[in-house]
């Protein structure tokens, strides 16, 4: 019986001694936020936002065949349903790392299309012909809570 109970703990210890491991691999992410928590930190985080919309993913795609700038990520269809700062509009595709150290949400992503919820999120653009759109967790962003039946 007692063997039965470690055996998970020990499979646990192992992905963890693996990551910890292989973690100088990993981009590590760091948001500065000048010591902000909760409401505070949100509000500093619109305020000093360039674009920020509202709208739900209606899909996702993430996979060995997924690559951008030579990095694996998640690709996400954002309608775009209202323009909070910014002017972006219509459906735009968002792109995020996977939460490994990359600054990435795919929690976010994956709660709109699961629940069916508006996000708000910043959107950041980098530069070129063709502007790659990303979201990711240094920046401004909310899911918001479901519509009340009238």
């Amino acid at each position: 019986m007692i063997a039965l109970q470690t055996q998970p703990l020990l499979g646990v210890a192992t992905v963890i001694a693996a990551l910890v491991a292989h973690a100088e691999l990993a981009n590590a992410c760091s948001c500065i936020d000048e010591g902000l928590r909760g409401e505070a930190l949100m509000s500093a985080r619109l305020q000093k936002a360039k674009d920020v919309v509202r709208g739900k993913f209606i899909s996702l795609n993430a996979g060995r065949d997924v690559v951008r700038e030579g990095r694996r990520l998640i690709v996400g269809k954002l309608q775009v349903d209202e323009t909070l700062k910014g002017d972006l509009k219509g459906e735009i595709e968002v792109v995020t790392g996977f939460g490994t150290g990359d600054c990435g949400v795919p929690d976010a992503l994956l709660i709109s299309i699961a629940w069916d919820r508006q996000i708000d999120l910043e959107i950041s653009r980098s530069g070129g012909q063709d502007p790659l759109y990303s979201v990711n967790m240094c920046g401004y962003g909310k899911v918001l809570p479901m519509p009340t039946a009238k």
